[in-house]
């Protein structure tokens, strides 16, 4: 995104990665609590719909529809493709795990659901609206801002969508400094003292290095939240919990004895399991088989299509570590999405 802001001056990505880790060195030396951004997350909030808006408002009024195929199954559609493209949706519920520490910060931990009835909505309906609407007016890319004509509205998107990655990436990461400061010295976690910002802004800092590193060995955005999602979201969010969930079924229909603990330790992993598969009703077996087969086809299919689109984009556009500036096609050409 920041590449795209500053379009026309060549940047490097390693430039413009570093420059958003120089950005975020303030901030994550100073929040040390996840209840310190609520204002920051409702900022987001609203930093992401306007790109939502603008994006969209300018595909559409530079789209010619008379020109533009949109057919509900595409042409060239194979099952690597799907399975290539499912990894970005799982990689979508990677984030699950921040809602025990956003109930942690609540005062009414109860509340959580309300929360997300209302949350839940709101975030499907911008993701579909996104897809569908880009895709109807022509847009044929996996990135929203490489599909818009090139101007003063795109430079508008690329900027908030960068302080919206920034933003992301500071919330996140927060919970994870606490927990290593935590674990390092636990005698000073929760002061605040200048030696504790210290610690807790250098893991953070120390984080963002490792990150640094990352992001230019796999410099392709899209690509790289494929490999995340398919290598890890999938079992994390999705396998561990139907596994775990099993067990837990399976241990309950244990007999109500008094060893029963005793015999809850010495029963194996696969007969809790084979026990919790007999009694669970056919709705609910086919949805967690259904699941199951779903995460492991874009672990292996999809993360398999995903290496290859590294691998083909390294081919065109440099190895790890490379400059990778920004190409764009001629502004002129761009006039009318669709008719190309």
């Amino acid at each position: 995104a920041f590449q795209e802001f500053m379009a026309g001056m060549d940047i490097c990505i390693y430039t413009a990665v570093g420059v958003g880790c120089a950005s975020l060195i303030p901030p994550i030396f100073l929040t040390r609590r996840l209840g310190e951004s609520v204002a920051i997350c409702f900022i987001n909030l609203l930093l992401i719909l306007a790109v939502i808006v603008v994006a969209l408002a300018e595909i559409g009024s530079r789209s010619d529809s008379s020109c533009v195929e949109a057919p509900a199954v595409g042409p060239e559609l194979s099952l690597l493709a799907v399975m290539g493209a499912a990894t970005n949706v799982v990689y979508s519920f990677a984030g699950h795990w921040m809602y025990f520490e956003v109930m942690d910060t609540m005062d009414v931990p109860n509340d959580f659901p309300k929360a997300l009835a209302l949350t839940g909505p709101i975030m499907v309906s911008m993701y579909l609206t996104v897809a569908l609407v880009s895709y109807y007016f022509g847009v044929r890319t996996d990135d929203l801002l490489a599909g818009m004509p090139s101007g003063g509205a795109l430079r508008v998107c690329a900027f908030l969508l960068f302080a919206h990655v920034l933003i992301v990436y500071l919330i996140k990461s927060l919970v994870l400094q606490q927990y290593l400061h935590r674990i390092t010295s636990p005698s000073d976690a929760c002061r605040r003292t200048l030696v504790s910002y210290v610690k807790h802004g250098g893991w953070g800092a120390a984080m963002l290095c490792f990150c640094f590193v990352v992001a230019n060995a796999v410099p392709f955005f899209s690509q790289f939240l494929g490999l995340i999602g398919g290598l890890f979201a999938g079992p994390i969010n999705f396998l561990f919990p139907l596994f775990l969930y099993l067990l837990a079924i399976g241990r309950s229909k244990l007999p109500c004895m008094s060893d029963t603990l005793d015999s809850s330790r010495s029963d194996s992993c696969t007969a809790t399991l084979r026990r919790a598969c007999r009694g669970l009703g056919g709705g609910e077996a086919s949805a967690i088989a259904s699941i199951f087969v779903f995460i492991v086809m874009t672990m292996f299919i999809g993360v398999s299509d995903v290496v290859g689109q590294i691998i083909r984009m390294e081919n065109e556009y440099g190895m790890p570590f490379s400059c990778h500036a920004l190409a764009r096609s001629d502004p002129e050409a761009e006039a009318t999405i669709g008719c190309r």
